[in-house]
C-alpha cells in the first residue's frame, strides 16, 4: 500500500480498498449433488482507456437440491487469466486480485466470520458480489515507462477466465470486458494526456495511489482542464485522497471538509470506485450524518467486496449474518448487462 495511516478513519478505509480486481464469468460446473453456475456481467457504463471496470460476478444453484458451495465468493475466486485485444493467447492477469490467497488468512476479518457462516443456496437460489478491475501499478510499473502491462490502454474487448474454488477446482470460463473509445472532445484530450503522462495516470486510475506535493499542481489541473470528461470522478477521488495522506493525516477539520466536497461531486452510480468513495465520505463525515453514507451504500453496493470487507471490520457475527443473508436472492433467468 501507497498510504498509511494509524488512525482508525483511514484503516477501515483502507481495508476495503484492498480490493482491485472482479472477473466476470459465464461457465457453469457441479458441486456435490447440486448444479452450480457462475456467471457475470459488466457493470454499466462501459469505460474509457486506463479506466477501472466494476462488474458482478453471482455464483447460483441451477439444480433442484439444496447446494453448500465452500466458499463465500469473496474468498473463493482464484488465479485469472486474460486475453487483450489482437492478442491469440491468454496470460495470467497481472492487476490487482482477490481470492482465496487473500480471504483464506485466519486473521482476516471477513475470513473469521465466514468460518461460522455456512453458504447454502436453494434452488433456483443465488448469490452475487461486485468488485472494480484495475491494472497493478506498483511493482513492475516502476521499470516500465509506458505503465503497466495491463492497464485497459486500448480500447476493445478484453476476455476474461476464471477459477472458483469449491469443491472442486476447475476452470469455469470466459466472458467479455469492454473498453470503449473515447468519443468527446474532453475524453480524447484527457485519454491522450494520460497515455503519454503515466505518473500521472497512476495517480488518478489507482483506487490506492496517494500524490506528494509535486504531483498536486498536476492533478488541479487535470480536473480543471477537463472537468467534464469522464476522467474527472479518478481527478476527484485522487485529490480528496492527497488531502487525508500521513503527512497531514492528524485529521483537521479542514482536511476533512476538503475531502468531503470533492468526494460530493463524484457520481457515485456510475464510478467504478463508488463504494470506496461512500465507505471514505462515512468515515470523515460528523457522526450525525454517518447513518446517511451508510444507508447510500446499502443501497447502491450492499454486494461490493469493497462493502463487504468494510463492514467485516466491525461487524460482530450476529450482525455479519443478519447482513449477509438477504444478499441471496431467487434467480429466475439469466443475467444481464445492467
Amino acid at each position: 500500500m501507497i498510504l498509511v495511516s494509524e488512525d482508525a478513519t483511514m484503516h477501515k478505509f483502507l481495508s476495503a480498498c484492498l480490493v482491485g480486481l472482479m472477473v466476470c464469468v459465464h461457465a457453469s460446473f457441479r458441486i456435490g449433488a447440486a448444479d452450480l453456475a457462475i456467471e457475470g456481467v459488466q457493470c454499466a457504463p462501459e469505460p474509457l482507456p486506463f479506466q477501472a471496470v466494476r462488474v458482478k460476478l453471482t455464483l447460483v444453484n441451477r439444480g433442484d437440491k439444496e447446494a453448500k458451495p465452500k466458499h463465500w465468493l469473496e474468498e473463493g475466486m482464484g488465479v485469472f487469466e486474460v486475453k487483450a485485444p489482437g492478442e491469440s493467447h491468454f496470460s495470467l492477469f497481472s492487476g490487482h486480485a482477490i481470492g482465496p490467497n487473500r480471504a483464506i488468512h485466519e486473521h482476516m476479518p471477513e475470513a473469521v466470520l465466514n468460518r461460522k457462516l455456512d453458504l447454502t443456496l436453494q434452488p433456483k437460489e443465488a448469490i452475487s458480489i461486485t468488485m472494480a478491475i484495475e491494472a497493478d501499478w506498483g511493482g513492475e510499473f516502476r521499470s516500465r515507462e509506458d505503465g503497466p502491462c495491463f492497464a485497459f490502454k486500448t480500447p476493445g474487448t478484453f476476455i476474461f477466465k476464471i477459477y472458483y474454488c469449491g469443491e472442486k477446482l476447475d476452470i469455469q470460463g470466459t466472458t467479455e470486458v469492454v473498453i470503449k473509445a473515447p468519443s468527446a472532445d474532453d475524453d480524447k484530450a484527457a485519454t491522450k494526456r494520460l497515455g503519454k503522462e503515466m505518473e500521472l495516470c497512476r495517480l488518478l486510475i489507482s483506487s490506492e495511489a496517494v500524490a506528494g506535493k509535486d504531483m498536486l499542481p498536476e492533478i488541479r489541473s487535470f480536473l480543471k482542464c477537463y472537468a467534464k470528461s469522464q476522467y474527472a470522478d479518478y481527478a476527484r477521488f485522487a485529490l480528496a485522497r492527497a488531502c487525508l495522506k500521513p503527512v497531514i493525516q492528524k485529521t483537521e477539520e479542514r482536511y476533512k471538509t476538503q475531502a468531503l466536497e470533492l468526494l460530493s461531486e463524484v457520481d457515485l452510480e456510475k464510478f467504478a470506485y463508488g463504494p470506496n468513495v461512500l465507505i471514505l465520505m462515512r468515515e470523515l463525515a460528523p457522526t450525525n450524518q454517518k447513518a446517511e453514507f451508510k444507508k447510500k451504500l446499502d443501497e447502491l453496493y450492499p454486494d461490493a467486496v469493497e462493502t463487504i470487507l468494510y463492514y467485516a471490520e466491525f461487524m460482530n457475527q450476529t450482525e455479519w449474518a443478519a447482513y449477509k443473508e438477504p444478499l441471496k436472492k431467487r434467480k429466475d433467468g439469466p443475467s444481464r448487462k445492467e
